[in-house]
C-alpha cells in the first residue's frame, strides 16, 4: 500500500489531505484530477490508509491490523469499483459495487472508503445512480473518484465534490517560461480585483484574451493554477508549496479574503469556462460571467 511519501511532486495535495486527517474534517466524496502517471491511485490508496489507521491521529503507524490489511490490498473497508467491462462503468456496476454496500457499516473503524478509478468512464446513468449515494451518504462513507477528465462529469457530481487537483510535473518548468510569465502579468489585473471592481475596469483584459481562443485557454491555465495556489496557502500557510511564487502577495491577499467554499466554487467556475470555451461559447462571455462569479465569492 502507498505512503504519502510515494506520491511524488504533489506537495500541495498530500498537504491537503493530511491536514484534512489531522483536523478530523473529512469530506464524503473527493475527486483527485490529473494527467495519466501524476499519481491518483498512490493518492487515494495513502489517504485510505491512513484515514483507517486505528492510531486515530491521521498518520498511519504501519504497525496495527488495518494498516497491514491495506498494505496487502485485503482491508474490508476499502472497496476498490472493478466495472465489468473494460473503459465503461455501467449504471449496474455503481448499484452492485457501491449503493447496495455503502449503508452496511464499516466492518472495523470509524470509515468505509469506496475507491473509484477511470471514474470519467462512469455513463450518464451511473453517475446519476452515484449522485442518489452522494446526496445522503452515511456518516462514515468516503467516496474517491480518480479522473484525467473532469468534464466528462455531471455539474451535480461536481457541486458534492471536493476537488484535488494533481499537477504535472512539467509545470514546474512551465511557469518559467517567459510566455508563462508575460501571459501572467497581463491577466493578474482581473484575477486580484476584488468584490469592489466593476467589470468594465477589466474588461480590456477580457476583449484581447477573447481575440484568439488559444490564448483565451492558456489564460483559464493561469487562473487555474492561481486559485490553486490561493487554495493551499490558505490550507497550509506554507509559501514554499506555491508554484506561482512571483504572485505570492495577491495569493496572500486572496487566501485572506475569501473562504474555502468561495474559492471552489471559483476553481470549478474555471474548469466550467474551459469547457464552455472548447464548445465554441463566445470568450467574452464566458470570461465575463466568470469574473462575476470571482466578485461573487471573494468577500
Amino acid at each position: 500500500m502507498a505512503e504519502f511519501l510515494d506520491v511524488k511532486g504533489q506537495d500541495m495535495a498530500v498537504r491537503l489531505l493530511r491536514n484534512a486527517l489531522q483536523s478530523h474534517k473529512i469530506s464524503h466524496a473527493y475527486m483527485f484530477v490529473g494527467e495519466t502517471g501524476t499519481g491518483k491511485s498512490l493518492l487515494a490508496d495513502a489517504f485510505a490508509k491512513n484515514l483507517l489507521c486505528e492510531s486515530g491521529t491521521g498518520i498511519a503507524c504501519n504497525n496495527c491490523k488495518s494498516c497491514h490489511q491495506a498494505n496487502s490490498h485485503n482491508h474490508p473497508d476499502i472497496i476498490y469499483l472493478h466495472p465489468e467491462k473494460e473503459g465503461y462503468i455501467s449504471v449496474g456496476d455503481i448499484r452492485d459495487n457501491v449503493n447496495a454496500t455503502i449503508s452496511i457499516k464499516p466492518y472495523q473503524g470509524q470509515y468505509k472508503v469506496y475507491i473509484i478509478a477511470h471514474a470519467e468512464w462512469m455513463s450518464e446513468g451511473a453517475q446519476n445512480a452515484l449522485l442518489k449515494t452522494m446526496e445522503e451518504p452515511p456518516e462514515y462513507a468516503v467516496i474517491l473518484l480518480l479522473t484525467d477528465n473532469e468534464e466528462h462529469f455531471l455539474p451535480t457530481i461536481m457541486s458534492r465534490v471536493v476537488t484535488i487537483p494533481l499537477v504535472p510535473v512539467a509545470y514546474e518548468e512551465k511557469i518559467k517560461a517567459p510566455e508563462f510569465i508575460a501571459l501572467k502579468e497581463k491577466v493578474m489585473p482581473y484575477l486580484i480585483a476584488g468584490h469592489d471592481t466593476e467589470l468594465n475596469a477589466v474588461e480590456p483584459i477580457i476583449q484581447e484574451l477573447s481575440k484568439d481562443k488559444i490564448d483565451c485557454r492558456k489564460a483559464l491555465e493561469v487562473f487555474l493554477l492561481f486559485y490553486r495556489d490561493v487554495l493551499i496557502y490558505k490550507s497550509t500557510r506554507d509559501e514554499s508549496l506555491v508554484l506561482l511564487q512571483d504572485a505570492l502577495f495577491d495569493i496572500r491577499k486572496k487566501a485572506d479574503t475569501i473562504e474555502y467554499e468561495g474559492i471552489n466554487n471559483i476553481i470549478k467556475e474555471i474548469e466550467t469556462s474551459r469547457r464552455r470555451i472548447e464548445m465554441s461559447v463566445k470568450a467574452e462571455y464566458v470570461l465575463a460571467d466568470l469574473y462575476m462569479t470571482i466578485k461573487e465569492n471573494d468577500k
